[in-house]
């Protein structure tokens, strides 16, 4: 609720929407989820895993006391095809805090296959 009482609008204007009781932040990661679900089974794709989550610096406190908080990305999907561990992130629209996550993702963890759908 916002402050004049009326329900709060989406920011980026997708719907929730839930399935097989998994609750999606909009119908494209629930279609894009039905898609990789579908190639589990087919054999295409294996350990598929919905949010994990991937530290990309640690906490702590600098030289003159500042504290700092972690820093975390938690990408849509992850699974392994063709033996290449694979993260996926569904967007439509971009944030900068993502841009930046994204890269310090990618620069963690060049091993890993990024993929933006």
């Amino acid at each position: 609720m916002n402050w004049s009482g009326n329900p709060s609008k989406n920011k980026y204007k997708n719907k929730k929407i839930t399935v097989y009781n998994i609750r999606f932040d909009s119908i494209a990661e629930s279609n894009r989820y039905l898609i990789l679900r579908s190639d589990q089974s087919k054999g295409l794709i294996i350990n598929l895993d919905l949010q994990p989550k991937y530290e990309l610096q640690k906490k702590g406190v600098n030289k003159w006391g500042q504290k700092y908080r972690e820093i975390t990305y938690t990408p849509d999907f992850q699974y392994i095809k063709n033996e290449v561990l694979t993260v996926e992130d569904c967007k439509g629209a971009k944030s900068e805090g993502y841009s930046l996550r994204r890269r310090l993702f990618m620069k963690k963890h060049p091993d890993i296959k990024f993929l933006e759908t």
